[in-house]
This record gives C-alpha cells, sequence and structure tokens, in this order.
C-alpha cells in the first residue's frame, strides 16, 4: 500500500493548476475557478462526457478524502465501505437528466 497525498497537497495541486490556467489565459484569481470550470464543461460537451457526472464524482472523491483525513486525525482507521456515504449530488437546471453514475443505482 502507499501513502495517500494530503488533501493541503490536492489544494496546492489545484493552486498550481489555476496558476497555469490564469497565465494561460489572463482571467484574474477572482474568476479562475469559474472561468475554469465553464472550460471544463466545453471540454467534456466536445468530448462526450457528461460534465455533471465528472462533477459528482469529484464531489464524492473530495467527501471521501476529507473523511479519510478526518479520521487519521482522529487516529481511526477509514471504513472504505462507509466513507462518503452521503455524497454531494449537483444537478441540470437544464432540463435534461445526467447519466447514472453508477448504473446500479437507477430504479425502475
Amino acid at each position: 500500500m502507499f501513502d495517500l497525498p494530503s488533501n493541503d497537497s490536492r489544494a496546492e495541486w489545484a493552486s498550481h493548476a489555476l496558476d497555469t490556467f490564469q497565465r494561460i489565459t489572463r482571467t484574474d484569481r477572482e474568476d479562475a475557478v469559474s472561468d475554469l470550470l465553464g472550460n471544463l464543461m466545453h471540454y467534456c460537451h466536445l468530448n462526450g462526457l457528461d460534465f455533471l457526472v465528472e462533477l459528482n464524482r469529484g464531489a464524492g472523491h473530495f467527501q471521501a478524502e476529507i473523511e479519510i483525513e478526518a479520521s487519521e486525525e482522529a487516529g481511526e482507521e477509514a471504513d472504505p465501505s462507509k466513507v462518503a456515504d452521503t455524497p454531494h449530488h449537483y444537478i441540470r437546471l437544464d432540463g435534461y437528466a445526467p447519466r447514472p453514475i453508477i448504473e446500479g443505482l437507477t430504479h425502475g
């Protein structure tokens, strides 16, 4: 097994990505996150990916990483089967339903 990166490291990686994005696009820091997200939407659209599915996956990763780090700080071992039991989900406002994140979650 290997050591997982810290959430501080993950945030630092995101900061480097934003620095590069700002340098290339000349956007200011205030707008960099929303501009990058908008551009990632274009990327997903052009490459046949569902942005909200990817956003929800990312939110699940974020929540799991937060919970794992909190467990480690409390001296507990994180139970992967219980991590992110109630992940954040983002919904479309355009009337289209995103593909199910996990096909087995659909009921019907």
